[in-house]
């Protein structure tokens, strides 16, 4: 939190923050140079960066010159944890350690899956897969539904734990929680209208029909700034189309993901007769990651974040003809004059 009329700034995890008591007009030259951005660059990956680094400052500095964090929140970090679901126990690892950008502090160390690990939960996504396909669409976009109801009593505890995780202001985080409520809503009716066509055919007394079935498993994998909402927009999907699914957050916001998975075992559990294994969530670093790019049995992979990253998941599920999605960093168009 600023003090003195100031704002704080975090640096790579291993560094201390960097307190700077000055202007705005100060720190939109200092953030951007502070990411290793050259002021005078036009790099297009360089300005989409800046633009960027300026939205965060001209959206934030006021928030945060003029009110104290725990005092807007009315919570400290570890009670927003508890409220969101997470409790000590979900934390005793030592493997990956989150940092909040909001002060700097250490709020939780976490154990990760092994790509091992994954491979099992992999096997187990697999096997729900058998049953949940056979599931009707209507029973299936009832669960969808019920989840939409478990995000709607958790959206404040969600959404505080999103602005804590990845440092958005709380409105923000409230909105991306109302995003997976949306996306919930507009599944539920999907799941009733998984039309097929009617084809006239040449042979007498003959007519074709088409029908779309489901794929398999669909891996997920999504970046920091956006921690909650494209898991859900390709979770609330895949669910009515009888695809279970496993989920790979970003290794800097596994705490909001935790929470939704907690929120999806309750939702399974008031379904009654969900399958084992339909929704997991791993923990962990890229090499996790590579592991549901490169299972035959993940049938499709829909990841968002960087190009780089979208290069190396692309890549790798061509060489095995799997399907994916891809929302990158490259497809923000933008005008300067």
């Amino acid at each position: 939190p600023a003090r003195h009329g100031g704002a704080s700034f975090l640096g790579p995890a291993h560094a201390k923050p960097v307190e700077i008591h000055t202007s705005k007009d100060a720190l939109l030259t200092y953030f951007p140079a502070s990411l290793g951005l050259h002021p005078t660059s036009q790099h297009p990956r360089s300005l989409r960066s800046k633009c960027y680094a300026r939205y965060l400052i001209l959206g934030f500095y006021d928030a945060i010159r003029h009110t104290d964090w725990k005092e807007a929140f009315h919570m400290t970090h570890q009670e927003i944890l508890i409220a969101a679901g997470i409790n000590k126990t979900d934390f005793s690892g030592e493997d990956l350690t989150v940092f909040t950008p909001v002060d700097g502090s250490e709020i939780a160390r976490l154990k990760t899956h092994t790509p091992d690990d994954v491979t099992t939960m992999i096997g187990h996504t697999a096997k729900a897969f058998n049953i949940w396909r056979r599931v009707p669409a209507p029973r299936r976009g009832e669960l969808v539904r019920l989840l939409g109801e478990e995000l709607r009593a958790e959206k404040e505890n969600l959404g505080r734990l999103v602005a804590l995780e990845c440092g958005k202001i709380l409105q923000e985080g409230l909105g991306e929680v109302q995003e997976m409520i949306d996306i919930c809503d507009f599944a539920v009716g999907l799941s009733r209208q998984l039309y097929g066509l009617t084809i006239a055919s040449e042979r007498p007394g003959h007519s074709m029909r088409e029908t779309w079935h489901p794929m398999g498993v669909c891996g997920i994998i999504t970046a920091f700034n956006f921690p909650v909402a494209p898991w859900c927009w390709n979770t609330a999907l895949a669910l009515v189309c009888g695809d279970p699914v496993i989920w790979k957050p970003s290794e800097k916001t596994p705490l909001t993901a935790l929470a939704t998975q907690k929120i999806c075992e309750r939702v399974m559990e008031r379904f009654g007769d969900a399958p084992d294994g339909l929704i997991q969530t791993i923990i962990g670093e890229r090499d996790a990651g590579e592991v549901l790019t490169m299972s035959r049995d993940v049938a499709i992979v829909s990841a968002t974040g960087s190009t780089r990253m979208g290069h190396s998941v692309g890549t790798k599920m061509a060489e095995r003809f799997g399907r994916c999605i891809l929302e990158l960093g490259g497809n923000n168009a933008m005008v300067g004059a």
